[in-house]
């Protein structure tokens, strides 16, 4: 349940013709501080507080949410300072926050603070998998943004389920959030904790591009319509058949497409962004849940954005030496072995060719083996840099001179002035 600030969009008593309909001042002071409102509960202030009030008909879900969270010590889930109890409401009392992160992605977020939510959601994801429950409804309204912390808090979670049941019978996942294997057609599905790493990828998706993955209007029961369309793949009428050809999808087809995505993106930031965001995605957003990274290995890749320095990926004209226009005739891969040549593409290539030929014309290296460790640096981070060419990157790192290799890498940024990975 969200714990935000009041949503422009909530219902008022209906005022009829006539003599002026009667309000409580119960009820107008109940309005007045109101936070937010979801389908089984109201959030309002009370005594600085935030306090989740739920109808006792909807008693399941209080007493789910209740002992979840007190299986949960972890500071990116929200924490329940106490419960009270009357005899047709329940209320949860908690740590007020300003906004949801909702309310937040209305005006496009900082970079810096993409990679950090990102690591936050995951790392609560991460700790509730491994204390054996599923969350069940990760998206935007869910997460809290903690302004004096710059994090962001997990919360509602009344429709958590366990790992360890092996069917599910509850409606889980809001529409544009539910992963493909979510099947509302049955009655007992069977699902894994990787619902929510999707889920967590379509947020980190809406943080980064500034609209959601499978958009509201588009929203049905069956997901694999909209996530198939996103895909390309719009011919197939039965979701058996959509669900058969969305799970063939590769890591490297997906990524291919999310990359698409994210380079429309430095207009809306005017700076580059990190490759390595485009590879969390869609590890985040694979359709077949086997191939779908855990929290935890999401965690590890969204810790290494957070670490490591912002990445000015290089953007120098390609310079083609004595207007070489074919293969052999590029410095960077002579005397380079053919076989990782020919797991390169083209653009791999040439843009290894553009760094080699500035390095070299401002370090003057006449030892034969560093040119080539020279080229093969060169070589392999165009690899990094260009999606397809994973056996090239692979060969070179199974070089028996690959530390020297990345030495010389170094060197070559160094000299260049500029930070690639």
């Amino acid at each position: 349940m969200e714990n935000s600030a009041p949503q422009s969009d909530m219902e008022h008593p209906v005022v009829q013709s006539g003599p002026k309909a009667e309000v409580s001042q119960e009820e107008i002071a109940r309005q007045k501080s109101l936070l937010g409102c979801g389908t089984f509960s109201d959030v309002t202030l009370e005594n600085g507080m935030a306090v989740k009030t739920v109808s006792n008909h909807h008693f399941e879900y209080v007493v789910r949410e209740i002992a979840l969270l007190s299986a949960c010590d972890h500071p990116n889930i929200i924490h329940i300072d106490k419960v009270g109890f009357t005899h047709d409401t329940c209320r949860l009392y908690m740590k007020r926050y300003s906004m949801d992160l909702y309310d937040l992605l209305k005006k496009p977020l900082p970079l810096r603070y993409v990679t950090m939510y990102s690591r936050d959601l995951l790392s609560a994801l991460k700790y509730i998998h491994r204390r054996g429950f599923i969350h069940g409804d990760v998206k935007p309204k869910n997460l809290l943004v903690d302004a004096e912390n710059d994090s962001l808090i997990l919360c509602d979670f009344g429709i958590g389920v366990l790992t360890m049941e092996k069917y599910h019978n509850t409606s889980i996942q809001s529409a544009p959030y539910r992963a493909p294997e979510v099947d509302y057609s049955r009655l007992r599905m069977q699902f894994s904790a990787k619902i929510d790493v999707w889920s967590a990828g379509c947020v980190i998706y809406d943080m980064l591009c500034g609209r959601p993955f499978v958009s509201d209007r588009e929203s049905c029961n069956d997901t694999t319509i909209n996530i198939a369309k996103k895909y390309g793949i719009s011919n197939l009428s039965d979701r058996t058949d959509r669900l058969r050809v969305l799970r063939t999808m590769t890591f490297e087809y997906v990524h291919s497409y999310i990359k698409t995505l994210v380079t429309d993106l430095p207009d809306r930031y005017k700076v580059d962004i990190d490759p390595r965001l485009a590879v969390l995605l869609a590890s985040c957003l694979l359709p077949n849940h086997i191939l779908r990274v855990t929290a935890g290995e999401a965690l590890v890749m969204a810790e290494e954005l957070c670490d490591a320095p912002a990445p000015v990926v290089i953007t120098y004209p390609v310079v083609i030496a004595g207007g070489a226009t074919d293969v052999d005739d590029l410095l960077c891969v002579r005397c380079v072995s053919f076989r990782i040549i020919s797991e390169c593409s083209s653009d791999t290539l040439r843009y290894a060719e553009s760094l080699f030929v500035r390095y070299i014309n401002d370090v003057e290296v006449t030892d034969v083996v560093e040119l080539l460790r020279i080229r093969l640096a060169c070589l392999f981070m165009a690899i990094n840099l260009f999606s397809g060419n994973i056996n090239g990157q692979m060969m070179i790192e199974d070089h028996d001179d690959y530390p020297a290799i990345l030495d010389s890498a170094r060197k070559i940024l160094l000299q260049l002035q500029c930070t690639f990975w």
